[in-house]
């Protein structure tokens, strides 16, 4: 929060009128159910963004995003989009999704920090239309519930798909209850929400385990096996089977089904219906509050990404079997933040030494070190910050 308003007063020549923290979102199961119109289960990170702004005198919309090192500006009254603006094309297509909706907007000051503004260009998306659209909100007074705002920024959305938020994301930005995990299904565009109680159980103890990889290894191969998933998966399209009968089919019956299938792409399909089973076995333990269950579930889920998916790194193999073989770790798995290389473990209270001892020659190995600390799930979208002079609510 600080270098955010710091810099607004040194870039603006004042204080911000309002200072926000969004939340960053995480898929812990089921990052490719859009392929398959499938489930998946999200919940908002306390790694997001801070966006701190102000109404300025003239209609022009000012820019500094802190973690790019970039700056951008555009008119409100003649609101044009440019392949090299990238992620400011983001904040521009809310301003012109308000206008269009009728709400008359002025210019805007406006800085942003925060490592999620390096993430993929979807979850960026999803994390700015947020941000952005619950700056306006505030400043301009329009008392809009996050309802209203998703409905706002997901259907007035004019970005190119490869930018263009994902319902799911928006859904656990604006519509998740403090504290929540959810269960988001594609097919529907439904989300069910319930608490992740085992986080209160003093018995275990979660850490979030965070590598100094760049954002984009990682990004970058969940999107190529994405690509190949889609691919795969318009195969079985072009069969005759549609999505809702391939969540439905035994594992029996796809095998038969997709025997004449290269090999690479079986495996995936393979995955993509393994993923989905995974999803909805892991709400019931979740609402069930099986902590037995949901790890076991986690930890297979963690073996098909690596297996079948193809999703891993040395880095992550050499701690995900280290976790297998300590008897105390009860889990291990990737999340997916829409950057680096996130993990979250459970280990049994007082019984963790071990484990993280064998981090010290994890540094050694690999060059760099894994960054720990207790893992949490996020209240949700805040005000940290606001000028006593403010109209903004």
């Amino acid at each position: 929060m600080k270098d955010a308003r710091d810099q607004f007063i040194k870039e603006y020549g004042r204080s911000p009128e309002i200072t926000l923290e969004i939340p960053g979102i995480a898929a812990l199961i089921g990052v490719f159910s859009e392929v398959y119109q499938g489930s998946s289960i999200m919940f908002a990170t306390d790694d997001g963004i801070v966006v701190s702004g102000s109404l300025n005198s003239d209609n022009s919309v000012r820019i500094l995003n802190i973690a790019r090192q970039e700056k951008k500006r555009f008119s409100i009254l003649n609101i044009k989009y440019r392949k090299e603006d990238r992620w400011a094309n983001i904040i521009k297509s809310v301003y012109s999704a308000f206008q269009k909706r009728g709400y008359k907007l002025r210019g805007t000051d406006i800085v942003l920090d925060g490592k999620a503004l390096l993430s993929d260009n979807k979850t960026l998306s999803a994390i700015l239309c947020a941000a952005i659209s619950s700056l306006i909100n505030r400043l301009f007074s329009l008392s809009l519930d996050n309802s209203e705002l998703l409905e706002i920024v997901f259907s007035s959305s004019l970005l190119p798909v490869g930018y263009r938020a994902r319902k799911r994301d928006l859904n656990a930005l604006l519509l998740m209850p403090p504290g929540a995990v959810m269960l988001y299904d594609q097919s529907t565009s439904l989300s069910e929400f319930a608490p992740l109680s085992f986080l209160n159980d003093k018995r275990y103890e979660f850490f979030l385990f965070s590598s100094t990889m760049p954002p984009t290894i990682i990004s970058s191969v969940y999107e190529e096996v994405e690509k190949e998933a889609a691919e795969a998966f318009e195969d079985l399209v072009l069969g005759s089977l549609d999505e809702a009968k391939f969540r439905a089919m035994n594992h029996r019956e796809l095998l038969s089904l997709i025997a004449p299938i290269r090999s690479r792409k079986r495996d995936v399909i393979l995955f993509l219906h393994r993923e989905h089973e995974l999803s909805l076995r892991l709400w019931d333990a979740i609402k069930s509050e099986n902590i037995d269950e949901f790890s076991a579930l986690l930890m297979e889920y963690q073996h098909e990404l690596s297996e079948e998916a193809e999703i891993t790194s040395p880095e992550i193999d050499w701690l995900f079997k280290r976790a297998i073989s300590d008897e105390n770790v009860l889990m291990l798995s990737s999340l997916y933040t829409g950057y680096g290389g996130d993990m979250v473990a459970l280990i049994i209270k007082g019984h963790n030494t071990p484990y993280m001892e064998r981090l010290d020659e994890f540094e050694r190995i690999f060059g760099f070190r894994i960054q720990l600390r207790g893992f949490s799930v996020s209240n949700g979208i805040r005000v940290i910050a606001q000028d006593e002079n403010s109209t903004g609510k």
